[in-house]
């Protein structure tokens, strides 16, 4: 019955799924659920040597994990955190490619690469709460900090819609917006739910103070006391030059044009198809949600949302 209680506490089980893959013809490569998260064939697959490596994973409390849903600012906020674990050494951080700076997680092939990582380690990770290693939920284990970033869903759903057309692991979607859209809405894409994702993240925020909830808007609009925020969560000191020197690194056109964070040397992305940096904009939704869709979606963000306390920018005000 134990099983039966961690499913049902899974974002997705293998029923729904089966649901849902037989509704949707468009394919990942490699498809399979792992803890209740469809993802591609490079990401972890259970009763491997790789996720029980996963599961022992040794992060403690002077390491760092940048978490988040796709397509939220995972990688603006992992170029902050290593800054500042790093005495904002911009020089270093334009020589090595973030992704050898701070591994994905998840990505079975990259484990090795975080066992050899010198601490204090950094990470990055698009997996559900729950699903994070079973050493982090170890009650005997020194935690290691979390940094989670949220973005609004609307603008995330047309991220991931650009990202999903030009990424091979993703299947090169070339359905259209509006099949994306229902995909996006029941879940049926890499990581799942957006909704399943970041409420029990957000729940975790409030109640481990090891957890830092921060928003893409905020960043966006306050760069210099959002990073100060991050900064002061970590432990560091930063004075006014260090912070405006990480945020000239890591504003939007420095990152476009930086080959070690825009994935340009990465072969599984097609840029002419949709660049990894596209626009980094709050409100892009607007350009293509209808009406109705919009409609659709709020219905569904203020029903689940409202079991949980905050909001999300959705516009330039």
């Amino acid at each position: 019955s134990n099983n039966i209680q961690q499913l049902k506490k899974l974002m997705m089980n293998p029923e729904r799924y089966e649901k849902l893959a037989a509704k949707f013809p468009h394919k990942i490569s490699g498809e399979h659920l792992f803890r209740g998260a469809m993802v591609h064939g490079g990401m972890l697959k259970e009763g491997t040597p790789e996720a029980e490596a996963y599961d022992n994973i040794d992060l403690t409390a002077d390491d760092c994990i940048i978490a988040s849903y796709a397509k939220s600012g995972t990688t603006w906020t992992q170029e902050i955190v290593w800054l500042l674990y790093n005495q904002v050494n911009t020089d270093k951080a334009k020589k090595i490619e973030l992704m050898n700076r701070c591994p994905f997680i998840e990505v079975a092939s990259r484990i090795a690469v975080i066992k050899a990582l010198e601490k204090p380690k950094l990470t990055k990770t698009h997996v559900p709460y729950n699903a994070l290693p079973k050493s982090y939920h170890n009650p005997e284990s020194t935690r290691p900090k979390v940094v989670y970033v949220a973005r609004n869903p609307k603008d995330v759903a047309v991220s991931f819609y650009h990202f999903y057309r030009s990424n091979k692991s993703l299947g090169n979607f070339n359905r259209g917006w509006e099949e994306f859209f229902e995909m996006f809405v029941e879940g049926y894409v890499g990581g799942g739910s957006w909704f399943d994702h970041i409420i029990p993240w957000y729940k975790a925020s409030v109640q481990n103070p090891d957890v830092l909830f921060m928003k893409y808007e905020d960043m966006k609009r306050n760069p210099i006391e959002e990073i100060q925020k991050i900064a002061t969560f970590l432990g560091k000191d930063v004075n006014d030059e260090m912070l405006e020197k990480i945020h000239q690194h890591t504003k939007f056109d420095s990152m476009k044009s930086n080959p070690m964070v825009n994935f340009t040397n990465i072969s599984v992305i097609d840029h002419s198809v949709s660049p990894f940096m596209r626009k980094g904009e709050i409100g892009d939704w607007k350009n293509y949600f209808t009406v109705s869709q919009d409609e659709r979606f709020m219905k569904m963000y203020n029903d689940k949302m409202g079991q949980i306390d905050f909001d999300l920018t959705f516009d330039f005000e």
